[in-house]
């Protein structure tokens, strides 16, 4: 066919309608591909039809001379370089108090978005669905603003005095920390990114109060609604009654193309979602390829398969011959602060992860570690990972683009995360060329791949809180009847009922004789308990949480989460850090093999949940294979999933409550112990800082004073590394 006709057929449909059509962006990719040396002699004046005036060069005919003109404009009223779609999303922004708007990934917003807050002179609050997301907005702003913006995954006013202005970056449930601080935050702009999480059944009902909430006490603050494909934006101010200077805008525009390959583990075929055919055949092996010419590949898989070696290392053991062990300086260096955070060796305590790194290889899913994420982040976006093995992580909108997605999971992939994550293919450089993507799926797939990928997505333009809709699941009506009536605590962060729960508890004499044993001199002494002690002590905790609750029996698999959640609790209020944690299990478990097969450890699930089934954490393992990672991933789960987000705030309320009534110092102490890990007051303002427990050792003898106007460091600061300074190199003024 004529390629070269085609481009142009392809070039004046785009300058008539916009680039709005993804068949014809891929009709370029393919052109691009197969024939670059007609496509290179067009390159120029797509860039301009594509609005991307960052990548533009001189005009050579009227129409570039036109749009090159209306870039000046553009850079003139915005100061920015900003291609057509973000400057239209730019001037609605600065023209609403709420903008909702749909925008296809690679098209630059979050780019735009970022600019926006790095310019402002006020206060920022950032609300994301995912700690994935947080990492990626807290490195990236950490790097662009001066030390006087205080940047915090949470919402805390530390460091008054050298503080201009503040950014916290959130998840919704975090949201009603917001509250506590209303009169001493000028708050300029709320940014609700990936706002499609107000569909999710609970965590949507938590996100729509939260907005609602916002809506009554931040009146004029701007509300911006962000999403991926989806067809209806301006649901999201129809379901919150905003009216007055509100808009919303669906951009179809798309800024980088994507070749589509089928695989059947043996032979590659080009096909097309858009036509619904298949193209052609490939003759050679399209992931050599790709590795050859230095592309990087981003594995969608499920967390099991990423676990279970078995499952996706024949796949990578093919291709790796393709990657030496890395040499490169900065890339040894993160790999090493990822073994000293995790305690990995390279004798019994080999982590397979670990290994991967070596060769270029990383795994990114939502029971890693905030920190490992930050390392595994950084190590991408320096180019030093060819293969990245993700879960639904990157799904939620993380701006990590690679060369190359080969889908390997479609359970639970549906349309918008599916479209979300076709996004992440191709990255949208600063270099003068059109940009494309691959998308890989193996054949059995395709026709699901198609099917979901041509489907529409739109949100409800009624909140579930609006709705009369009964749950008869009692775990979850404490939430919603809060969530629908605003009955949250804000000093306690539980619902105004479960307070009263723990209220009407009659515990209060068990506790009392619980703080004479573990209390000495009016302190509390964990360290020195007695195993019936320290028994009494889980049991107290234990009946505490039962009590927050509706229903007040816990199922089998339940009772065996939460007696290992305790323990790992009282590990965590004793100070142990989490190397230290994963150390002390991990010879737990050592020691406790059966028949060369661990004993049963159930895996973690948020609590309560009485749909918990039997589920062995370390199943099918030997104590010669033993899988280190399985046990950091468990452990953090357990941390996370378990007792920050299920225990610590009910458990904590209760202490705090005692505290309260009887003015038993006591019980405010273990409040301390239970919330922050600790009741040493320059710790817990280290933890407000955002410095984590790993960092204390040396993070101690360095600071002068601390207080919550400022942190004043001593000359011993000298002798820090350069990882130890950069981390407290935002404080030291």
């Amino acid at each position: 066919m004529d390629a070269e006709n085609i481009l142009i057929e392809t070039l004046e449909k785009i300058r008539t309608s916009g680039p709005n059509d993804y068949d014809e962006m891929e009709t370029l990719s393919h052109i691009k591909l197969n024939h670059n040396e007609i496509f290179i002699k067009y390159e120029s004046h797509l860039l301009f039809l594509l609005g991307l005036f960052y990548k533009t060069s001189e005009p050579r005919n009227i129409v570039d001379l036109y749009l090159n003109e209306l870039s000046l404009v553009i850079k003139a009223e915005t100061n920015m370089t900003l291609s057509i779609l973000q400057a239209d999303i730019y001037n609605k922004i600065k023209e609403s108090l709420v903008f909702s708007f749909s925008a296809p990934a690679s098209v630059g917003k979050s780019h735009l978005l970022k600019e926006l807050i790095y310019l402002g002179e006020r206060d920022v609050v950032i609300v994301v669905p995912s700690r994935a997301l947080i990492a990626e907005y807290i490195i990236d702003i950490k790097s662009r603003v001066d030390n006087n913006v205080l940047v915090l995954p949470f919402i805390d006013i530390i460091n008054a005095k050298n503080t201009t202005r503040k950014i916290y970056v959130i998840t919704p449930e975090r949201g009603i920390e917001l509250f506590k601080y209303k009169g001493k935050l000028d708050i300029e702009i709320f940014f609700f990114d990936e706002a499609q999480i107000s569909e999710d059944t609970i965590r949507g009902m938590i996100f729509d109060s939260f907005v609602r909430r916002v809506k009554t006490e931040f009146p004029d603050a701007k509300k911006i609604f962000a999403h991926p494909y989806v067809d209806n934006p301006n649901a999201q101010l129809l379901k919150h009654s905003f009216v007055t200077h509100s808009t919303a805008t669906r951009y179809n525009q798309n800024t980088v193309g994507k070749i589509f390959v089928s695989w059947n583990e043996i032979d590659f075929e080009y096909f097309s979602p858009n036509n619904k055919k298949i193209i052609e055949k490939i003759d050679f092996d399209m992931f050599d390829q790709l590795f050859e010419s230095g592309k990087t590949l981003l594995i969608y898989a499920s967390k099991n398969q990423i676990n279970d070696s078995t499952r996706v290392y024949p796949f990578i053991k093919k291709y790796i011959k393709h990657f030496p062990s890395i040499q490169d300086k900065r890339a040894l260096e993160l790999i090493q602060q990822m073994k000293d955070y995790i305690g990995a060796d390279d004798k019994n305590k080999k982590s397979q992860m670990i290994s991967y790194m070596k060769r270029g290889i990383v795994m990114h899913h939502g029971s890693m570690p905030l920190r490992m994420r930050f390392i595994i982040e950084e190590f991408i976006r320096f180019n030093y990972a060819k293969i990245c093995l993700a879960t639904s992580t990157l799904q939620q909108g993380i701006n990590m683009p690679f060369d190359a997605i080969f889908i390997d999971n479609f359970n639970r992939l549906q349309t918008l995360y599916l479209k979300n994550l076709i996004g992440r293919a191709g990255r949208s450089t600063k270099q003068p060329y059109f940009d494309y993507g691959y998308i890989i799926v193996k054949k059995k797939n395709m026709n699901t791949f198609i099917n979901r990928m041509n489907q529409q997505f739109e949100i409800q333009a009624t909140s579930r809180l609006d709705t009369q809709e009964d749950f008869t699941d009692i775990d979850l009506q404490d939430i919603v009847e809060a969530s629908r009536n605003n009955t949250f605590d804000d000093k306690l962060e539980i619902t105004k009922t479960q307070v009263d729960r723990l209220k009407d508890s009659n515990l209060d004499t068990r506790i009392e004789s619980l703080l004479d044993n573990i209390a000495d001199n009016g302190e509390i002494n964990l360290t020195s308990m007695n195993s019936v002690i320290r028994d009494e002590l889980k049991t107290c905790l234990k009946d505490i949480f039962i009590s927050h609750l509706k229903r007040k029996v816990l199922t089998k698999y339940e009772n065996s989460i939460l007696r290992i959640a305790l323990t790992i609790y009282l590990w965590k209020i004793q100070k142990k850090s989490f190397k230290e944690i994963i150390a002390i299990r991990y010879n737990y478990f050592l020691n406790n093999f059966k028949d060369n097969a661990p004993i049963f450890s159930q895996s973690p699930h948020n609590l309560p949940n009485k749909n918990a089934r039997y589920q062995n954490a370390f199943e099918k393992q030997s104590i010669e294979k033993f899988n280190y990672d399985t046990l950091i991933y468990d452990t953090y789960d357990y941390l996370d999933k378990v007792i920050g987000f299920s225990l610590k705030d009910p458990i904590s309320a209760y202490f705090y409550i005692f505290y309260e009534k009887y003015k038993d110092k006591r019980a405010l102490i273990m409040y301390k112990l239970l919330k922050y890990g600790t009741s040493d007051e320059d710790e817990i303002l280290m933890l407000r800082y955002g410095f984590e427990f790993e960092d204390f050792d040396w993070l101690k003898p360095v600071i002068s004073k601390i207080s919550e106007d400022n942190i004043e460091f001593n000359d011993k600061t000298s002798d820090l590394s350069e990882q130890q300074l950069a981390i407290i190199n935002k404080y030291a003024f």
